[in-house]
């Protein structure tokens, strides 16, 4: 899976929830990430293990739109 800022990605244990990608730290093998969809008031990023980062599959409406 090629990861960049701005991915969404899914994480092992967060059944149900997206996540963006804002930075990659390739050092400590750790994904920084966020919510997704943003949130108007507060959108606080955490670091994850890169292992438990799983890409996002695309929602109907999204391919829809695109």
């Amino acid at each position: 899976m090629s990861l960049q800022p701005g991915t969404l990605v899914r994480l092992a244990g967060r059944p149900g929830r997206t996540y963006q990608v804002v930075n990659l730290d390739e050092y400590t093998d750790c994904i920084w990430v966020r919510g997704w969809p943003l949130s108007s008031k507060r959108n606080p990023t955490f670091s994850i293990s890169a292992a438990l980062v799983m890409p996002d599959q695309p929602s109907a409406d999204l391919l829809a739109a695109g």
